[in-house]
């Protein structure tokens, strides 16, 4: 057999053999545990990643949105939004 392993032992001054083989459905079980785990962590991580990278993306149309309704309001106050992001709002406007 192949996956079976056979060691010479002595007990009592008499010799033995003792023939090991592993427990296939064990180690499948175990296997399965640990696959399953990685595919939890996986995902768990990749959900996490997808809620970071939208709130960076969100964050800069927010502040946007902000800025244009204090403008609606005549508020003309958007000393919070970096020249970037004015050349932005000045684009936008000349569209």
């Amino acid at each position: 057999m192949k996956n079976t392993v056979g060691v010479p032992v002595e007990l009592d001054g008499e010799p033995y053999a003792l023939f090991m083989r592993p427990d296939i459905k064990l180690l499948f079980q175990e296997l399965h545990l640990l696959f399953g785990g990685l595919a939890v962590g996986i995902i768990l991580l990749s959900f996490i990643g997808m809620l970071i990278v939208a709130r960076l993306l969100i964050q800069p149309i927010t502040k946007l949105t902000e800025a244009t309704e204090k403008m609606g309001t005549e508020t003309f106050d958007v000393r919070s939004l970096s020249i970037a992001k004015m050349k932005l709002v000045v684009w936008l406007i000349n569209s």
